[in-house]
């Protein structure tokens, strides 16, 4: 057989097999976010800020299939539909289906308004006629968020996500202990170690920090030096 016919064969057999949001490799260093599109939505969703520090799977809601480990979801061009559906429990679509799977599981969990729901959430209230019934509909957004849902736009989104990752690392490579002696100067891995201000930090955990080329760095309540 022709060598480029094979190829081409061999192409469209993986292209069958692995769903177009997860043809590239996935990097396990990264946490997982899942994106959920509306059912042939188009192109999958992609962002520079994020894409440093997260592996992003974007998923149709009428695919049940799900990856191993999840740390985050974003239903893009979330309606008032699945808000309040998803505060009451009903799941009678996908959509429904997967927002209820996820807050049973606990997921850090957001939704992207549409522009018709924007101006639900963030209408002014001097504007709206009927104003029982907006703040009605504002009861099931405040439902959601007691069950760890955040409504927001997706700019917003990309900022708090990317936010959390850089301090989620910053916590990560951080001493916990009340008393930084040299041992744990020794056995530190990262260059900088990052203490809180209460921290009691031992004139030989200074020298042995010093000899072996290491910072101690002390953080402030928020965490910033």
């Amino acid at each position: 057989m022709n060598k480029d016919l094979i190829e081409q064969i061999v192409l469209e057999v993986l292209k069958r097999i692995a769903p177009i949001s997860e043809k590239s490799p996935v990097d396990h260093t990264k946490k997982n976010l899942i994106v959920y599109t509306k059912k042939n939505e188009g192109e999958a969703y992609s962002s520079n800020v994020l894409e440093k520090s997260w592996n992003i799977i974007t998923k149709s809601v009428d695919d049940e299939a799900m990856p191993e480990k999840i740390d985050a979801v974003l239903f893009l061009q979330g309606s008032q539909d699945l808000m309040v559906k998803g505060a009451i429990g009903i799941t009678d679509t996908p959509e429904t289906k997967r927002l209820a799977y996820h807050v049973m599981m606990g997921k850090n969990i957001t939704i992207v308004p549409t522009e018709a729901f924007k101006q639900v959430i963030y209408e002014d209230e001097r504007k709206v006629v009927n104003n029982v019934y907006r703040t009605h509909l504002l009861e099931y957004k405040s439902t959601l968020e007691k069950f760890g849902v955040t409504i927001e736009p997706l700019s917003q989104f990309e900022k708090r996500l990317a936010r959390d990752k850089e301090e989620s690392k910053s916590e990560s490579h951080s001493f916990s202990g009340k008393l930084l002696t040299e041992q744990d100067v020794r056995q530190h891995i990262e260059e900088t170690i990052k203490v809180t201000a209460k921290t009691i930090i031992t004139p030989l955990a200074r020298d042995a920090a010093r000899r072996s080329g290491k910072t101690i760095q002390i953080l402030d309540s928020k965490g910033a030096d």
